[in-house]
């Protein structure tokens, strides 16, 4: 095959690459030949007094050459010794572990809360306004309909899946025309999480390229630039007062050209980038290869997820009363909402902590994260205590919602919802 497709690269004739592979056969048919005849009766020979640990022999062979190819080759090289380093950061940190790693722990202790409170899904009653209290698959845009009146969200538009290609590309622009947008603009999933499936789109063939051929609901929001946090909130029933139960700084990471190396080498040299390199070397594909000039900034992360390479750490010093109003004024908006994670863009922690010119780009449930847990200060039980900490908060909510009458969502409920967003 890498004969085949080297000849079809650089354009070989038919006659060429025939010829070429005559001369190869020539020269490479009698030396296997020769070979076997001078050696392959005394291999076999061995192999028949040894056949007892041929089978072990081969997969050490097989072991060896993996160990070669995957550990030693790399470490003589630069790159390979950086990406090395880099994928041992990922086993070793626990903030880079599976979900199904980090969540363990914690499953055990909802079902613990569940057996207490004497229902296990008593915690979907934290959010009476949000079908299943937001446990998951729930629409983003009915979430933020919600808060509209609150004049903080972000523009956006729902994108039906029955639209055709062409009139979900009409609608686009229509709403980018409505509200004088330009470029760039958010296309997101309606239903989805971590980030999964969300574009930054900066030009009409961009746009064009992400609402063809979708099958499922989108929605369209206006780009708020400026910095990002996640501000988990929440409101115990019968109090006057919300609670802010964590901040998180969401730093978008940017890289400063030097006019000498490559963008590639700029992440490689880069110690936070490095964690998550081959996810950065993905989305710059385009321009991986290209030497930024010195001192050009180079927007590496576009998007405030952990899982996408954005650097979380702990903003609870950006806890201040006039935030706490602020979002007290804003929760109240939203009929049947008191739990869970504002996903905020504003344009300084001075604005944030103010409580001004804050952008709700997304609202989440109330399986939301407090994803201050990602700084790297904290421990994975340090993690473990917050989760559960969270977790205790909305089974509380959700008891005291449930005694004034609230719906609580059956177990099977939630399997139909879990097994309905698996295949979705």
């Amino acid at each position: 095959m890498p004969t085949y497709f080297s000849a079809g690269a650089i354009g070989a004739s038919f006659w060429m690459f025939t010829g070429y592979f005559l001369i190869a056969c020539i020269i490479w048919t009698p030396l296997l030949v020769g070979i076997s005849t001078l050696v392959g009766a005394e291999l076999l020979s061995y192999f028949a007094a040894y056949q007892e640990y041929a089978l072990l022999f081969l997969l050490g062979i097989i072991l060896f050459m993996i160990f070669i190819t995957k550990v030693i080759l790399p470490l003589l090289s630069y790159r390979g010794r950086r990406l090395m380093l880099s994928r041992w950061r990922r086993l070793s940190r626990w903030e880079f572990w599976s979900p199904y790693i980090l969540y363990a722990p914690v499953c055990v202790y909802i079902a613990f809360l569940g057996i207490k409170h004497r229902q296990l899904t008593l915690f979907t009653a934290a959010n009476p306004g949000i079908i299943h209290g937001g446990f998951i698959g729930e629409s983003k845009a009915k979430i933020l309909d919600k808060f509209k009146s609150s004049g903080c969200v972000a523009t956006y538009q729902f994108l039906p899946a029955n639209l055709s290609d062409e009139e979900r590309i009409s609608e686009a622009e229509n709403f980018m025309q409505r509200y004088d947008l330009a470029f760039p603009v958010v296309v997101k999933p309606d239903v989805g999480q971590r980030g999964a499936g969300v574009k930054i789109i900066k030009n009409e063939l961009d746009l064009n390229h992400a609402l063809n051929d979708v099958a499922n609901e989108l929605i369209i929001q206006e780009y708020i630039a400026g910095r990002e946090y996640g501000v988990f909130y929440y409101h115990l029933p019968g109090e006057d007062k919300g609670h802010i139960l964590s901040i998180t700084d969401k730093n978008l990471l940017t890289l400063s050209g030097d006019g000498k190396s490559t963008l590639e080498e700029l992440i490689l040299k880069d110690e936070q980038t490095l964690n998550l390199a081959k996810k950065h070397f993905d989305h710059h594909k385009d321009n991986l290869y290209e030497t930024p000039a010195e001192g050009e900034n180079i927007r590496l992360v576009e998007l405030g997820t952990h899982a996408r390479g954005a650097v979380f750490s702990d903003g609870s010093a950006h806890i201040t009363p006039e935030l706490r109003k602020r979002m007290d004024k804003i929760s109240n908006t939203a009929e049947g909402f008191s739990f869970g994670r504002f996903d905020i863009r504003t344009t300084s922690k001075e604005t944030l902590k103010a409580g001004t010119n804050l952008h709700i780009i997304e609202v989440n449930g109330v399986t939301s994260e407090d994803t201050s847990i990602y700084d790297i200060e904290n421990s994975f039980w340090d993690a473990q205590k917050a989760l559960m900490r969270q977790w205790k908060i909305a089974y509380s909510i959700g008891t005291a919602n449930a005694r004034k009458g609230a719906e609580v969502s059956s177990v099977k409920d939630i399997i139909g919802v879990l097994v309905n967003y698996k295949k979705h």
